[in-house]
């Protein structure tokens, strides 16, 4: 209404000019003409005509205006600062007339003049800016003042009651539903369609290399392009081209928007009716709404159907499931949850329970099934308002401010090389997409979105009407009730009080040291409390993964300099020159960050200290390190390994330099040269700790089959808070009393009755990658999860959904604990417990911990107490002995042998036992339960604390190398087409078209599967080094080399199994490598993935015949293929072999039937 009397009042005060000036004279003129022709008693006066009805219309007004004037919200708005008022108009003609562009610097001019509270009229419309911090938090905080202004009904016939427009209850309601849909583990399932669009942005892009264009079309459409697949669950391409048909809608639907809310006349819906905007919105909402409501019935239909078949998709709370003791580690958070920690809002569920992804689900199937099972009560109307709001909220928001960094490192040339140069360390020169681990390291990158957001907010003003007075923090000013409340998110974030050259681009603005005690409502891009965007979270992590793709293969150049940007007034903040910008190819290397001049400086004005306080202590300090220095020199140890052969060393330092900041890919590299040019034995020192690298199977035995050398390395003490003195660990007498306790657990009797529980995992990890099919993904994460499942089964007896959900604690917790050893393993720093004890791995080791030894300790009481129970009853479980017998009449033929056994005979150990003696399967007990039986009925003296260590230690040592291992053979598969057709066809033989679990016997036929594993052990071991304490001198094959007491001996597993000595053409994949006429004559110790000798592997067989089982199962179902050669393999360095690229892989239903039919 106040807008339209604003319009009335101004025609009738345009008229009123126009009407009473030339007429009234022109009236005049002509009538003294005519007097002078006519009698004058004939005069009609026609001035009055006019001039009394116009004096009663002005009367009106003026008492209008004076009502106005004694108004409670006019008086308490003038109190407020800001320019005169003209009646009726206020300030609105103050704009009038002016550009988008115009606007902005009218605005800025005006926050200059009057502060951080501006006070201003249209029409009769009380609108107050605010710009700073403490008043904006007293409106954005508030859960009362949440109504939207009255601009955004231009939204009404597009997103209906949506969560932008909707209030009160239904807007509660709403938010409530939708907040889960942003969870972080619904978000890690997009990487690989932010991936997928933004390797498509890329490519379109190559047009426009040399040339100086407008970047913010290209992000517009990539920006469209990923919300239709997450929002929808389409694709452009998908309906009959209505995909591409629908983002182009959008678009332009976002454009009439805008020209709404400047071009002042089309604010009025009876003036936008007539225009041809009006008729073109009522095109572009028949596409849109069409679509999504098509769209939603389509899906509801497939929902119904598979709930029909059985099929009940995942629900929102277990999608989004997490505990307490999943929270992440500090340093695996991003920069961001500490920027916005301070308004903690219902984004902010301990949502970073873990690094995998859960099945993809769109928002729209998400909503869907939400409603379907119960959990909410929309309505089909309901959701798509919801799902077009997505649309259009995630749309040029991330378009702008992609656009907006893109800019400004193109102008800022240091700050992209850095940029650039974080990129390159996480992946280095190669083309693999980003994993949601790769986006928690681009801690600089975010730094500059943060950065660009500040200065460049895509919502440059929030809009909220007050439905009650709200007094600030400012003079106590008073913001009557009725008043719109414009937040100047702009203004805010140039503000100095917070923000050190608040309009220099500067991304150590938010540096933890330079964000912790600032203002949390200085910095709200996202607006901030119960009405920030809900799409923060997605926002962010589709930036980092859209912008360092299009980083890592371009390098921007802007010839714009910030200054001459010219901003545009508009819902969402843009360039009205537009965001030119020019991109060349990008050079994958390191770039060199010049010095500036301004740190150059700096440096020179460091002051001068009295030298000689400084000199002479130095002086003493060198000299006793020389002294240290030298005596090391002379010593036995030191002159010993003086004559193997390897690098010079530095002083003190040794060789550990040629080894800092190198990432995990670059030490397998580094390592591999260097044995190359050092041959089998090398000497390296770190500091003063001397290791010895052994590659020759003949020195490799003479460690490994010696009942002396079995102390492992110091290394394996970060192990130890976990599995204490476990079978990993111990040394001496306990690890021999407990490796004679443990091997029969592993007799191939007990293992038998595990294949039901391999059966039923793999079977499950087939349904589960279903939902990969015609995708690259990465099957790593699907074996990592199957791995230990079989392992909670098998060690523990309890399954992921046993003890009211801790089986699913326990599972994360094993593989987070896992990240963080591997974490000290290469990372220098945290290999001392001094540093990481004050490190937030320390606090979070803790939690897995006390989650991993709950759980551990609980089912050991448990499982005691069953045990004690049923022996009342009198009902006495198998020994292990009885388990384990075995009789000479049942001794397997040769043909029902397993491979393995040839291949591993050389160094027949405690695990060789006459074990083969039936295919029959004994009553299933998990490892624990076999401990507990044999300590209770007096078979070996264990306590309750050691059978926890010992079942930890298999959690540990069972989990990622199965997981590493069976990777690697499917994306060798994947490469080897041939091969992978010779293992189908033996499995065909052996299974026919069925679809029947496999036994124990089916095993031993799976010879060339067999040879297939061992051949992928061989290339790629898991565990790819062995190291060894030695407690006496040894004297080794190679050369006579005496290696001395006290180094460690590191066995370089990787490089024995690549020795062209033992294998013909050793990097070439032969699985006929494993040939009977090919291994009897063989080195033993030339093949060693599970090491040998007395610490061998306690788990070798379990593990081969859970490969057997878990590939054969998934080669039966589906064929693998894989784009990336092994030459492209990216190794990584670790306790665990595996590949920095990723286990990327794509499968396709299997036809079953044999290679010679298809």
């Amino acid at each position: 209404m106040r807008e339209i009397s604003l319009v009335v009042y101004f025609g009738l005060f345009q008229f009123a000019r126009w009407l009473y000036e030339p007429v009234s004279t022109t009236i005049t003129d002509s009538w003294t003409t005519m007097t002078s022709i006519f009698d004058t008693t004939h005069e009609v006066n026609y001035t009055r005509l006019i001039f009394y009805p116009l004096l009663l219309v002005t009367s009106v007004l003026w008492v209008l205006h004076r009502w106005q004037q004694k108004s409670r919200l006019y008086q308490l708005g003038q109190i407020l600062p800001g320019p005169q008022t003209v009646p009726f108009f206020g300030n609105a003609l103050l704009a009038f007339g002016k550009r988008p562009d115009q606007l902005v610097e009218i605005a800025l001019s005006y926050a200059d003049k009057y502060g951080s509270v501006v006070r201003g009229f249209l029409g009769s419309k009380l609108v107050v800016f605010l710009a700073d911090a403490d008043d904006v938090e007293v409106i954005l905080n508030s859960q009362v003042h949440i109504d939207k202004s009255s601009e955004y009904r231009f939204f009404k016939p597009w997103l209906g009651e949506g969560l932008l427009i909707s209030t009160g209850k239904k807007w509660r309601y709403h938010r409530k539903i939708i907040a889960p849909t942003f969870h972080i583990n619904i978000l890690k399932s997009f990487v690989d369609v932010f991936n997928q669009n933004s390797k498509n942005v890329v490519e379109k892009l190559q047009t426009e290399i040399g040339k100086t264009f407008d970047v913010h079309d290209h992000m517009s459409t990539a920006t469209v392009d990923i919300l239709l697949e997450t929002a929808m669950g389409i694709t452009r391409k998908t309906q009959d081209e209505s995909g591409f048909d629908y983002a182009m809608a959008v678009m332009k639907m976002c454009n009439i928007i805008h020209q709404r809310h400047y071009k002042f006349w089309l604010r009025f819906d009876a003036l936008f009716k007539i225009t041809p905007f009006f008729k073109k919105q009522k095109q572009l909402l028949d596409i849109i709404h069409g679509l999504t409501n098509k769209v939603i019935k389509s899906k509801k239909q497939t929902y119904f159907e598979n709930k029909a078949k059985g099929f009940i998709p995942p629900t929102l709370e277990e999608l989004t499931r997490s505990s307490d003791n999943d929270i992440l580690a500090n340093d695996n958070k991003t920069v961001s949850d500490t920027v916005f920690k301070g308004y903690r809002d219902d984004l902010d569920i301990n949502d970073e329970n873990d690094i995998g992804e859960k099945k993809r689900l769109a928002f729209l199937d998400l909503m869907i099934e939400s409603a379907q099972n119960g959990t909410n009560q929309l309505t089909d109307h309901e959701i798509k308002e919801e799902v077009d709001t997505i649309m259009f909220e995630g749309h040029d928001t991330t378009a702008a401010g992609s656009s907006f960094v893109l800019c400004l490192l193109g102008i800022y040339k240091d700050i992209q090389a850095k940029v650039y140069n974080e990129l390159y360390e996480i992946f280095g020169s190669s083309d693999r997409p980003a994993t949601f681990a790769d986006t928690l390291q681009m801690k600089y990158l975010e730094r500059v979105i943060l950065e660009s957001l500040r200065m460049y907010p895509p919502v440059p003003v929030i809009a909220r009407k007050l439905n009650s007075d709200v007094k600030i923090a400012t003079n106590n000013y008073v913001l009557p009730a009725g008043c719109t409340v414009v937040i100047a998110t702009y203004k805010i974030h140039r503000s100095p009080k917070y923000y050190k050259d608040p309009d220099t681009f500067n991304p150590d603005n938010f540096l933890p040291e330079n964000t912790s005690n600032r203002h949390y409502y200085s910095y709200i891009p996202f607006s901030a409390g119960p009405r920030s965007c809900v799409g923060r979270k997605y926002a962010l992590l589709k930036l980092k993964i859209l912008l360092s793709t299009i980083l890592r293969n371009y390098e921007c150049i802007s010839d714009v300099p910030e200054s001459e940007f010219k901003l545009l007034a508009d819902i969402i903040l843009k360039r009205s020159d537009g965001f030119r910008l020019q991109i060349k190819p990008r050079v994958r290397a390191p770039i060199n960050v010049p010095y500036t001049m301004t740190s150059l400086v700096e440096e020179a004005q460091v002051p001068s200290y009295n030298t000689r306080l400084i000199f002479y202590p130095l002086l003493l300090l060198a000299s006793s390190i020389w002294i240290l220095y030298r005596w090391q020199q002379k010593s036995r140890f030191h002159s010993i390994a003086e004559k193997l052969p390897g690098p010079p060393a530095i002083p003190f330092v040794g060789n550990a330099l040629l080894v800092l900041r190198k990432n995990p890919t670059q030490l397998v590299e580094f390592a591999l040269k260097f044995a190359e040019q050092f041959g089998n034995v090398i000497r390296v020192w770190l500091g003063t700790n001397l290791l010895v690298f052994l590659t020759d199977p003949n020195d490799v035995e003479v460690i490994l089959n010696s009942n002396v050398h079995i102390d492992k390395s110091t290394e394996y003490k970060f192990f130890k808070p976990w599995l204490g003195e476990g079978l990993l660990i111990s040394t001496g007498d306990k690890w021999r009393s407990h490796r004679k306790m443990i091997a029969p657990t592993f007799h191939i009797n007990i293992l038998k009755s595990f294949v039901s529980v391999f059966n039923q995992n793999s079977k499950n990890v087939v349904e589960k990658m279903k939902g990969e099919m015609g995708k690259v993904f990465d099957v790593h994460d699907y074996m990592s999860g199957v791995t230990v499942d079989i392992l909670l089964e098998t060690a523990m007896g309890i399954t992921r959904k046993t003890q009211d959900e801790s089986g699913f604690d326990y599972a994360m917790a094993v593989m987070k604990m896992c990240d963080i050893i591997h974490q000290r393993q290469y990372k220098l720093w945290l290999r001392f417990d001094a540093f990481f004890n004050r490190t937030s791995f320390f606090n979070q080791q803790k939690k897995l911990l006390n989650t991993i030894h709950g759980l551990t300790t609980k089912v050991i009481k448990s499982k005691k107490e069953i045990y004690l129970e049923n022996k009342s009853k009198g009902f006495i479980p198998p020994t292990l002995e009885e388990l384990t017998k075995s009789t000479d009449d049942n001794v397997l033929a040769n043909n029902d042998k397993s491979l393995s056994e040839d291949v591993f005979k050389g160094y027949r150990d405690d695990l060789d036992f006459n074990d083969e003696n039936d295919i029959g399967e004994k009553k299933r007990l998990a490892f624990l339960d076999l401990m507990i039986e044999s300590a209770q009925n007096g078979t070996n003296n264990i306590s309750d604390e050691e059978i926890k260590e010992e079942v930890d230690t298999i959690m540990f040592e069972g989990h990622d190398t199965t997981a590493a291992g069976s990777s690697f053979v499917l994306c060798l598969l994947g490469v080897h087409k041939d091969i992978q057709t010779k293992v189908y066809d033996e499995l065909y033989e052996i299974f026919g078209d069925s679809d029947r679990p496999a036994t124990f016997a089916d095993t031993l036929r799976m010879k060339y599967l067999e040879r297939v594993i061992l051949e992928s052990l061989r290339m790629y071991p898991p565990v790819p080094i062995i190291a060894r304490k030695l407690n006496r001198d040894v004297k080794i094959a190679t050369n006579n080399y005496v290696l001395p007491a006290g180094c460690t001996v590191v066995i370089g597993t990787l490089k024995v199994h690549r020795n062209p000595q033992h294998y013909k053409n050793p990097n070439v994949f032969n699985p006929d490598n494993f040939l009977p006429e090919n291994t009897s004559n063989r080195h033993y110790y030339s093949y060693i993935p599970f090491s040998a000798g007395p610490r061998s592997c306690v788990g070798r067989k379990y593990a081969i015949l859970k490969l057997k089982i878990l590939l054969s199962t998934v080669l039966r179902n589906y064929k693998v293929t894989s784009d990336v050669t092994e030459k492209e393999f990216q190794l990584q360095a670790d306790i665990i072999l595996k590949r920095t690229d990723g286990f990327r892989l794509q499968i396709e239903p299997r036809q079953r039937v044999p290679s010679t039919v298809a």
